[in-house]
C-alpha cells in the first residue's frame, strides 16, 4: 500500500487517484498530510468534480490539482510541470 511505503520528504509531487480500492483518494491524502504537511498532492479522477463541495472539503487545496482520465502522457507530464512550478 502506498501509505506503507511513504517517507516524508522525499517526493516532489503525489499522484492520487480518488477511486481506489481499501482506501479513497481523499482519506489517503488526509493520512499523507498527518506525516508530511507540506506534501504536494494531485488527484487523478474519471469522475466529474464539483469544485465548490470541493473547496469546502479541503479549502486548502488548489483546485487545479486535478487531473481527469483519460490522459495523454505528454498532458499529463505539462499538468504535473504546470503545478510543480506553480506551488
Amino acid at each position: 500500500m502506498a501509505l506503507a511505503n511513504f517517507r516524508p520528504g522525499n517526493h516532489d509531487l503525489i499522484i492520487i487517484d480518488i477511486r481506489m480500492p481499501k482506501i479513497n483518494g481523499f482519506d489517503l491524502y488526509r493520512e499523507l498530510k498527518k506525516r508530511d504537511g507540506g506534501i504536494k498532492v494531485c488527484f487523478l479522477t474519471a469522475f466529474e468534480i464539483y469544485y465548490e463541495e470541493f473547496k469546502k472539503m479541503f479549502p486548502a487545496i488548489d483546485v487545479r490539482a486535478f487531473i481527469r482520465k483519460p490522459v495523454s502522457i505528454s498532458s499529463l507530464v505539462s499538468q504535473v510541470n504546470s503545478i510543480i512550478e506553480s506551488t
